[in-house]
């Protein structure tokens, strides 16, 4: 494998170590949890709502439409770009 630019053979690359790694960690961490919780949030409501609703007496023809309330989180890859940066950033 040949070597870097600006590296001898066998020369460590410096990684991130202590609190920059611990804080990244951390971040991970919390990004995880709050996909997480977002995911089961809308999984109840998605398994709970429909029975809620049609024990109330809702109609099934009305009740079908119910899952049009859903589409955003099924077609957010579709619009994620278009809200994401436009540019990708220089990396130092």
């Amino acid at each position: 494998m040949p070597a870097q630019a600006g590296l001898e053979v066998g020369e460590r690359v410096a990684t991130p170590e202590g609190p920059a790694r611990s804080g990244m960690l951390l971040l991970a961490c919390l990004f995880g949890g709050l996909y997480a919780a977002q995911a089961i949030a809308g999984c109840m409501v998605q398994t709970a709502l429909p029975t809620v609703l049609r024990d109330a007496g809702m109609a099934l023809d009305r009740l079908s439409f119910l899952y049009v309330l859903f589409l955003p989180w099924a077609l957010k890859f579709l619009w994620a770009p278009a809200i994401g940066p436009g540019e990708p950033r220089d990396q130092p």
